[in-house]
């Protein structure tokens, strides 16, 4: 899989295919958030389950939290 610049994705997991990558909160993305997996089908909207992919010049690639852009995933 090739990610592109500027699309959103959401990642669900291999082990438990009911669950997805999720921010633990709602609507709200903020320093110190954990990341959890959380039932993907209780809202395939959620915005706290979308990833943001971004190619940085002099940064690299991250995954950027749909809800707030200012927030990556760091490990």
């Amino acid at each position: 899989m090739q990610f592109i610049h500027g699309h959103t994705y959401r990642f669900f997991s291999v082990a438990y295919p009911s669950l997805a990558l999720n921010v633990y909160g709602t609507n709200a993305a903020s320093t110190g958030r954990n990341v959890c997996l959380y039932n993907k089908d209780t809202d395939p909207d959620d915005p706290m389950q979308k990833w943001k992919f971004q190619e940085d010049a002099g940064v690299g690639k991250r995954l950027h939290s749909f809800v707030n852009g200012n927030y990556v995933l760091d490990r």
